[in-house]
């Protein structure tokens, strides 16, 4: 083998290898701190309005399904008992 031939069979090793060096486990910080809580920003008055809110809706909006209802099983009786009166 020619001294040429030896240089262009080293090359892809010698690349290679260079890569593979260039490769490495990225290295782990002494002190890792945890992120900071997003939630604690905001007061706790303010996230309990913001639960509550919507619950009072859905309790008001049941509660108004619950009287139509009334209201109207009512109704539905008193024309049951005029009709079955007459």
């Amino acid at each position: 083998m020619s001294p040429a031939t030896r240089r262009v069979a080293l090359l892809p090793l010698l690349a290679a290898g260079l890569a593979l060096s260039a490769c490495s486990k990225p290295e782990v910080p002494e002190h890792d701190a945890p992120p900071e809580p997003q939630a604690a920003a905001a007061q706790p008055a303010e996230l309990t309005r913001a639960i509550q809110q919507p619950l009072d809706k859905a309790h008001a909006a049941q509660d108004a399904t619950a009287a139509a209802s009334a209201s109207q099983e009512a109704a539905i009786g008193a024309a049951t008992q005029d009709a079955a009166g007459n």
